[in-house]
């Protein structure tokens, strides 16, 4: 009986070995390979001004806007809405940015700005968390800051 699965494993081994490899077509070789020289940065509209309502842990939310200049520098405007006296705390932020490294779709802002993250998108930035991920689920879109229109 040993011999006899010895003999069927060495077999299905063979066979599996000497099949051909599947032929992917051109978009999933695409989607696998991107192109290095399409980015987000010289391929999209990203500089701009960019709104939204952001989630707060101890307040209604953040009423933030971001602009980005051709010249990667940046000015964010946060107003905690629901904090202090009035219409709530208001902070604003200069400085500039760089596109990440590692993925090309991301923009991190410098140390003045806690090197926060964005996804870059067609007339949209996405706050990432603090590892430079998507968060996800539920509040899922409520991370997502849209592009003004000029």
């Amino acid at each position: 009986m040993k011999k006899l699965i010895l003999a069927f494993a060495i077999t299905s081994l063979a066979l599996t070995a000497c099949s051909k490899p599947e032929n992917k077509s051109n978009t999933e070789q695409s989607a696998q390979n991107p192109d290095p020289a399409h980015t987000a940065e010289n391929s999209l509209d990203w500089h701009g001004k960019y709104t939204g309502t952001l989630p707060c842990a101890d307040c209604n939310g953040i009423e933030t806007a971001i602009q980005l200049n051709e010249n990667k520098t940046y000015e964010i405007n946060e107003t905690y809405l629901g904090k202090g006296q009035g219409k709530g705390q208001n902070f604003v932020e200069k400085g500039s940015f760089n596109f990440d490294n590692s993925n090309s779709s991301i923009i991190v802002l410098d140390q003045k700005a806690d090197g926060r993250k964005y996804f870059v998108a067609e007339n949209q930035l996405y706050a990432l968390d603090s590892f430079g991920e998507k968060i996800t689920g539920d509040f899922e879109e409520m991370y997502i800051l849209k592009k003004e229109a000029n």
